[in-house]
């Protein structure tokens, strides 16, 4: 009789153990080929995010406990044919879906001081407390948001911006199985 209740509780505490588990994953859901193309010095480049098709999210959505961008990679991969802004300086932000256009409920990532716009050029920004709250709501609703780049090249007058971004946003994800 002893030895039935001793394996009676042992499987009760071995359910316990794997119902009170979490997964953490990490993986980087990849946005290539975004054309940045404006004219005169004001940058202000949208670029839209959808984590909804990443294969991650879709798999584990109804059970994320907590999402977190740990980086995002914004790198320089060709110049188009009238480029010659050779340097951006501004910010990143993160804004919700829906969210106003005038930028009042977007959230920080990262400043860009003297980035130069020549291919292979690199801007890692780290994540922050307040962009995974962005990215765990945002996957928990639409999964999309916006990446939103603001801020001014130089030449300061007669800039022409024709660029293409990669990015690269790095998560991770804890999730119950």
């Amino acid at each position: 009789m002893n030895a039935k209740l001793t394996r009676l509780t042992l499987g009760i505490l071995a359910a316990g153990a794997i119902v009170a588990c979490t997964v953490n994953l990490s993986f980087t859901y990849p946005k290539n080929g975004t054309v940045v193309s404006f004219t005169g010095s004001a940058v202000n480049q949208a670029i839209p995010i959808d984590l909804s098709t990443q294969a991650e999210v879709q798999a584990h959505k109804a059970n994320v406990q907590d999402l977190s961008l740990e980086y995002l990679d914004a790198t320089v991969s060709s110049i188009g044919s009238g480029n010659n802004v050779t340097t951006i300086n501004g910010t990143m932000k993160l804004r919700p879906d829906g969210g106003a256009a005038d930028g009042s409920q977007d959230v920080m990532l990262g400043t860009l001081t003297n980035v130069s716009v020549t291919v292979g050029t690199k801007v890692h920004l780290v994540g922050n407390p307040a962009i995974d709250a962005l990215v765990l709501s945002t996957i928990k609703g639409s999964g999309k948001a916006t990446a939103v780049i603001v801020g001014t090249a130089d030449p300061a007058s007669g800039a022409v911006g024709n660029f293409t971004l990669d990015l690269a946003l790095h998560l991770s994800m804890a999730y119950s199985p």
